[in-house]
């Protein structure tokens, strides 16, 4: 499973890509960002992320499940 910081590192690379924006640090562990529609969403930073978190995460970006993983080294 990915930690959120390695769910961070995937972002980095493909923000421009997906017109993801870094935000602010929010409350606790999380990582606010913005997707291309304006849309916050925050990634938990946690070593260890649930499967279904993640997907969350992965759609709250509005990238498919297939884009994230080509991305993801």
């Amino acid at each position: 499973m990915k930690s959120g910081t390695q769910v961070l590192k995937t972002f980095f690379r493909v923000r421009e890509r997906f017109q993801i924006q870094f935000k602010r640090k929010g409350k606790g562990s999380h990582v606010v960002l913005s997707n291309k529609s304006g849309r916050n969403f925050s990634v938990p930073l946690h070593n260890e992320l649930d499967a279904g978190t993640l997907l969350k995460v992965i759609e709250d970006a509005e990238m498919t499940k297939e884009q994230f993983l080509e991305n993801d080294p």
